[in-house]
């Protein structure tokens, strides 16, 4: 015993080691990329301006020096000149403006445009705040300042493009009084009104916030303040906000990001902010930011902006102004502080001066000077107009972006530098292609038609109106680059809204070590199951008993009470001695609960329909086999739901059964801990489990994952409920109920029952002219309860196995007779579907696998009988319109063939996860539709059962179903030689289970024979006949002896 515990304690170590690998990786990643955006992942950014600015006092100059400064400026590369503009000297009385002076500065910005000018319009004149003697308190009547920035506006819009309202409304010092949110915001909105009546195409910046981890009420935090703002609606009155990240004595690579902490890193709180509060998009301004750095004989007042040496300056400067170009893509201007401050001597904040007293440029400026100038677009989202994009032919431009020319000559070039490029685009129900290159090749991150060429279609995957972000090539050399786009068709849609540029995921690496963590995490996790099946749980649990006993008095009560709760609950669910005999008799089960049942189905009124439903569990609860039954009966009709919740009829059955199962495991449960039995269970879940048990919780676990990585979440997760986790739930509940060969062939008798029901329905529909899909040459097809004849075929190639097998093996006469009818009129509907793959493919290799194994040797005649029959079908059938276009590669081939040229396409891009559950449509019609193929957008799976699997759960979902299908066929095919001499009954329904499982692998590889709410389930009865038939046909001693209940 001790050993096999070691074993286990060491694995379950490395599972802990593991985890904690992996929340180390993970806790890395998020500190160390924190506020880290990829602009060719995601356009809630704001699009890309020129960054560096600096904050001037352009008043103090003549209008020569105010020349020889922007001079200087622009020589250091930059853009802003942040200036601030004083009302109270501009407005000394109400309606009397001093222009003078701005004049002068306002035209040398008009006769050097390369240089943008930001004032910020602060300090109220007395005549607007009689009662509050400071400055820069805000007028009593916001009114008042909307008209001074109005006439601001009027006389200056020609120059400036962008006005930023105040400064530090957070500090008290700045805001005249105590500071709050909603008096800035009224201000704020009258002034925005009044600047765009006067500028509409004006860009109005709210104050920039000063950084301060106080939180009232003298001063409140920059982080309180901007959510405050937001949260009162301020995003409706500000183009973009506005913050402080000085480094203060923090080096710019200090990555703690805290409202308690005061750094460079700082800002990236406000910008989480404005995501959490949806304003992504907004441009997050550094109105003021750098690094005080004093001389070291510094004479004057302390500086309260901490210190750093000259040089820690010049490269913190450098550093910072390269990181936010890296990583901060939604960072608009950086507005150094200051360029030659108007201040006494002593004052410290000549620390941050560029330009020095005596007017000289000192170290920074000079770094300033030899950093280069961009040429190409780098890190960030770029409007579609922009300095590195050019565009020939007819195009037409606006705020939206640019539109594409009707004359079809419309081709644009972009130079970029970094390793990935992603196109922002207008998506909607129409047709038109952009074919794009880099450098001259193909764009390697999108699908490429049959000529080779790289297209991104603009067909929207929802066929509504969206914008979205499309990768165009990724892993390029990080370097410059050249894209060329040549447009067919789409004009009138403003198709081009921007590009995207990174120099590569930072964040790549960290994911990488995090998948090795959760490879460990999960080999640990399965090495600490396995060592945990070897450990001897009886004794330990022997001695758990002994500390039960040492419990006291009153928990041992609360537990029996719980016990005996649940046993009362499971005897008053029991069929009891004073149910009539009759009721307990099957047929009678049966009939009052396909009535019950069908009254869910049926009835509008939902009182009805939920009286039914719990009249339904209580029938289900006295036989869980009823419940399957049903289920499997239903399942074909999953698109007509019923009234509760809108769920299909079978998928609500399914739910009630394992409302019922559940109970009824914990009523036994109950009973065992009564009678102090522990081995005593009607339902046994903790049997050993199957190989095939194991695959079905894989299945449903990377189903869960697949879930989690798809992008279409609602989607997903209705895909993972119906596809995955009620599957392998009615898995579960065949696998511990129906242990006997009765209750076996109760549920394949269930599959053939519902193969009848809508054969029947198909029929006569048919006869009525009902139900009937026209396809080539007025080929009239039989679609019975689904949309798509195909569907038929799928489900009666599952049953016609079955059938056939009873049919041929010498089971009971009845069964027989019953059989050549249930045949006939199976074989007759699926001849008016007309699917080829079911007539050409799936139904002959799955009759020939019948016939060969029930008649071995005498199969030779029948097999000869069958192909000679299935030629001169084909012969006759190719000579139709609606057979001929399938073999000439026209039509429905041609199409087929297409889709699979893109599922591989979707697979070369995403080869290890798959796009997720339920997302072929979206992505097939939204991107990798081939040109010649667009007549056919709304295709929901690729037509190819291996193909499906890949793309839904990516290399593991393969790897699985390859798993569940090699144990099947090794687990019946075991049975079948098993039973063959035995029990005719029980080989029968080995040989069909493999006759269905083929025709489910052939007639799959042209469409989809698992993923469909009805096939999902019979693929799930399928594994579990395969489980239980291989348990039956273990030796005597490991099985119940129930086998001998049916012989043939």
């Amino acid at each position: 015993m001790k050993r096999p515990l070691i074993i286990f304690l060491i694995a379950l170590a490395a599972l802990a080691g593991s985890l904690v690998a992996l929340a180390s990786s993970i806790q890395a990643r998020n500190f160390t990329l924190r506020g880290y955006r990829d602009a060719t992942l995601t356009a809630d950014l704001p699009f890309w301006i020129p960054r560096l600015g600096v904050n001037a006092e352009l008043t103090q100059y003549s209008p020569d020096e105010i020349t020889r400064n922007l001079d200087l400026m622009r020589a250091a590369n930059i853009t802003w000149v942040r200036q601030m503009v004083r009302w109270d000297e501009i407005e000394p009385s109400a309606g009397t403006y001093d222009w003078e002076r701005w004049d002068a500065i306002i035209a040398a910005f008009e006769s050097d445009p390369s240089l943008k000018l930001i004032p910020v319009l602060v300090g109220s004149p007395v005549w607007a705040h009689p009662a509050n003697d400071s400055v820069l308190a805000p007028p009593d009547d916001p009114a008042d300042f909307a008209n001074f920035t109005r006439a601001f506006a009027e006389r200056y819009g020609h120059v400036v493009d962008s006005y930023q309202i105040w400064d530090e409304p957070n500090l008290y010092a700045a805001w005249g009084g105590e500071p709050r949110a909603a008096d800035y915001l009224a201000m704020l909105s009258a002034a925005y009104t009044a600047i765009h009546a006067a500028d509409s195409g004006a860009a109005v910046i709210a104050a920039a916030l000063a950084p301060t981890t106080e939180q009232g009420p003298e001063n409140i935090s920059d982080w309180q303040y901007l959510d405050d703002l937001l949260a009162l609606g301020g995003a409706r009155f500000m183009d973009a906000a506005a913050a402080k990240p000085y480094g203060f004595d923090s080096p710019p690579e200090d990555r703690t990001v805290s409202e308690n902490a005061l750094n460079f890193s700082r800002i990236i709180g406000l910008r989480e902010i404005l995501e959490a509060r949806h304003a992504g998009q907004m441009p997050l301004w550094a109105s003021n930011w750098g690094w005080n750095a004093l001389q070291g004989d510094w004479q004057g007042a302390e500086s309260i902006w901490g210190q750093v040496s000259p040089q820690q300056q010049v490269e913190y400067t450098l550093t910072a102004l390269d990181r936010a170009e890296r990583e901060w893509p939604w960072l608009s201007g950086m507005i150094l502080y200051h360029w030659q401050p108007d201040a006494p001597p002593d004052d410290p904040v000549w620390g941050f001066a560029l330009i020095n007293q005596n007017g000289q440029p000192g170290a920074l400026y000079n770094a300033l000077t030899q950093r280069p100038s961009p040429v190409s677009a780098q890190n960030g989202l770029y409007f579609a107009a922009n300095p590195f994009a050019g565009y020939s032919g007819v195009w037409s431009f606006s705020p939206l972006g640019a539109d594409i020319g009707w004359i079809q000559d419309s081709q644009l070039d972009f130079q970029f530098s970094g390793q990935d490029i992603s196109l922002l685009v207008r998506e909607d129900d129409y047709v038109a292609l952009l074919y794009a290159t880099v450098d001259d090749r193909p764009a390697n991150a999108l699908p490429h038609d049959a000529a080779g060429n790289a297209y991104l279609l603009l067909t929207s995957d929802t066929l509504e109106p969206t914008t979205e972000l499309i990768a165009l090539s990724r892993g390029l050399v990080n370097g410059q680059h050249n894209l060329h786009i040549a447009a067919d068709r789409g004009w009138d849609r403003w198709a081009i809204a921007g590009y995207g540029v990174s120099s590569g995921s930072l964040a790549l690496p960290y994911e990488r070590q995090i998948s090795v963590a959760i490879f460990a995490s999960i080999i640990a996790l399965i090495s600490t199951l396995v060592a945990g099946f070897a450990v001897n749980w009886l004794s330990i649990f022997s001695w758990m008993a002994g500390v039960w006993r040492g419990l006291g008095e009153i928990l041992q009560f609360a537990i029996a009470a719980i016990t005996s709760i649940a046993l009362m609950l499971g005897m008053l669910m029991t069929w009891g001695s004073s149910t009539p005999e009759i009721l307990r008799r099957e047929p009678v089960q049966i009939s009052i609960a396909l009535a019950a049942a069908g009254i869910l189905y049926l009835s509008p009124w939902f009182i009805l329909a939920l009286a039914a439903a719990f009249a339904l569990l209580w029938i289900i609860y006295q036989r869980i086999q009823l419940g399957l039954m049903l289920v499997i009966i239903f399942a074909p009709l999953f698109l007509f739901p019923v009234e509760i919740k809108n769920f299909p009829a079978a998928e609500l059955i399914l739910l009630l059964t394992a409302v019922a199962w559940g109970l009824k495991g914990l009523a036994s449960w109950g009973r065992a801990r009564q009678s102090r039995n522990t081995a005593f269970t009607e339902i046994p879940f903790y049997a050993r489990l199957h190989l095939l048990d194991w695959g079905v919780i894989a299945y449903a676990i990377i189903g869960v994952l697949a879930a989690g990585w798809s992008a279409q979440r609602g989607e997903a997760l209705t895909d993972l409920r119906t596809m995955y986790l009620e599957p392998a739930l009615f898995y579960a509940i065949l696998r511990t109920t129906a242990r006997s060969p009765k209750d076996l062939l109760n549920l394949v008798d269930a599959l053939i029952l519902a193969g009848l029901l809508v054969s029947a329905i198909g029929l006569i529909q048919f006869t009525m002219g009902e139900g009937i899909i026209t396809a080539e040459g007025g080929a009239r097809r039989l679609a019975s309860v689904y949309g798509s004849p195909n569907n038929v075929a799928l489900l009666l190639e599952r049953c016609l196995p079955f059938v056939l097998a009873f049919l041929l093996l010498p089971v009971d006469r009845a069964r027989r007779i019953a059989a050549a009818i249930a045949f006939a009129i199976m074989l007759g509907t699926l001849l008016l579907t007309q699917s080829a793959g079911a007539l050409f493919i799936g139904v002959p290799i799955a009759l020939a696998v019948v016939v060969l194994l029930a008649l071995r040797k005498r199969a030779l005649i029948p097999l000869g009988i069958l192909i000679t029959t299935g030629i001169a079908l084909f012969a006759l059938l190719s000579n139709t319109d609606r057979f001929s276009r399938l073999l000439t590669g026209e039509g429905t081939s041609f199409f087929r063939v297409r889709l699979w040229e893109s599922a591989l396409q979707m697979l070369k891009d995403h080869p290890l996860t798959g796009i997720g559950l339920d997302q072929f449509l979206y992505m097939y019609r939204g991107q990798y539709i081939q040109p010649d193929a667009w007549q056919e957008p709304n295709l929901s799976h690729p037509h190819n059962w291996f193909l499906d699997t890949w793309l839904r759960t990516g290399i593991g979902g393969v790897l699985i179903m390859f798993y569940l299908l090699i144990t099947f066929f090794a687990g019946t095919f075991k049975a079948y030689l098993h039973f063959f001499a035995q029990n005719h009954l029980m080989t029968a329904l080995a040989t069909g289970a493999i006759g269905s499982m083929a025709a489910l692998l052939t007639h799959g590889l042209v469409d989809n024979s698992i993923f469909v709410n009805d096939l999902v389930i019979i693929f799930m009865l399928l594994l579990g006949l395969a489980a239980q038939l291989s348990r039956l046909a273990l030796p005597a001693a490991h099985q119940n002896d129930s086998t001998a209940k049916l012989q043939g």
